[in-house]
């Protein structure tokens, strides 16, 4: 557990570092998509937020929120964070 939370704190690090370099210099990385997404997992959770388990409800109605949910995962969607604060 030690070591998941010192990797996310370097992470954490790194991407201060880059929003830092960014607004100092006025330099802007230019990410693709998939480089987006990338960093963006590589920080899940965010600070303030806890990991979902399980799927909010959608519309309130089983069959509807699972067919929903299986669309969605078929699509590449996971599960992410909520926030908290």
């Amino acid at each position: 557990m030690q070591r998941v939370v010192k990797v996310r704190r370097g992470v954490v690090a790194a991407a201060m570092a880059v929003m830092l370099a960014v607004a100092t210099t006025g330099c802007q990385p230019t990410l693709t998509g998939v480089e987006f997404k990338v960093l963006y997992d590589r920080l899940e959770p965010l600070p303030g937020s806890v990991k979902l388990t399980t799927p909010p409800s959608i519309t309130g109605d089983r069959a509807a929120d699972d067919r929903i949910g299986f669309l969605a995962l078929a699509r590449g969607y996971r599960l992410r964070s909520r926030h908290t604060g």
